[in-house]
């Protein structure tokens, strides 16, 4: 019943996006967490579902961009950003072979203490994924609630994080992702004040009209068929994530 109820919502507008001519208007950040082939959580996304969301966007001649080139407006109207949170190990193991078979390259939200960390990407693997690539940005160091931190523990979650992830990795940390989405007038403010150039947040849409520290995403989920993802690009979910997160309080 909830998937029919799902479906039907979900279907009515997709067409009536089709209908406004603004399916492909702005730019879609995906948001994906995990990806692989044992993990049934909802973070996780299916390693063989994956794969069909790759070539979905290869075949449709989606060319994966970096956040930078959003906030340049460097785009053609086929850009997406594919970004992941917390920097999973398995981001490396599943998601970055498949990437690199259809040359797309992504951006990954590292939190600064799991790095290194069982089932969290190394620093071997964050460098040979650059290398390929691929961007890091910065989870915050321990993967807070923003807006129930005060102030002085707000700069070590973002300021701080920045500087020790850049000395760790020796690579430009330009991005910022608010751990579950949550942040405040003050978090924004911290963000920018430590030099990040925008933040993403998990506000759902694509990016028009674009804020450089509350970028838009699209949260791709384990249950979603490769009929959802399609919607998905087109918006099709978007009013029905937007009434979740004003049920839940959220951004």
């Amino acid at each position: 019943m909830k998937r029919m109820l799902r479906n039907l919502i979900s279907n009515a507008f997709y067409r009536f996006n089709v209908l406004r001519g603004v399916t492909h208007k702005g730019v879609r950040i995906l948001c994906y967490h995990r990806v692989n082939e044992i993990s049934g959580d909802y973070l996780t996304v299916p390693y063989q579902n994956f794969e069909m969301q790759m070539h979905h966007l290869a075949k449709a001649r989606y060319r994966t961009v970096g956040l930078e080139n959003i906030l340049k407006g460097e785009m053609t109207g086929r850009e997406i950003v594919v970004t992941f949170d917390d920097g999973y190990l398995d981001n490396y193991e599943y998601a970055f072979s498949v990437m690199r078979k259809y040359g797309f390259v992504g951006t990954i939200f590292c939190v600064l203490d799991h790095i290194g960390k069982a089932d969290y990407l190394g620093l071997d693997h964050i460098c040979e994924m650059a290398q390929s690539g691929f961007s890091f940005g910065c989870h915050t160091k321990t993967h807070p609630h923003l807006p129930e931190i005060g102030i002085d523990q707000k700069g070590i979650e973002i300021v701080q994080a920045k500087k020790a992830l850049e000395d760790l990795t020796g690579l430009p940390i330009q991005y910022f992702c608010y751990p579950y989405g949550e942040f405040d007038p003050e978090s924004v403010s911290v963000v920018k004040e430590a030099g990040f150039f925008g933040a993403c947040t998990n506000i759902p849409g694509a990016n028009r009209a674009i804020d450089a520290f509350r970028l838009e995403r699209t949260e791709i989920s384990p249950e979603d068929s490769i009929d959802d993802f399609r919607k998905k690009l087109a918006g099709g979910f978007d009013f029905m994530h937007r009434a979740l997160h004003a049920v839940r309080g959220r951004s």
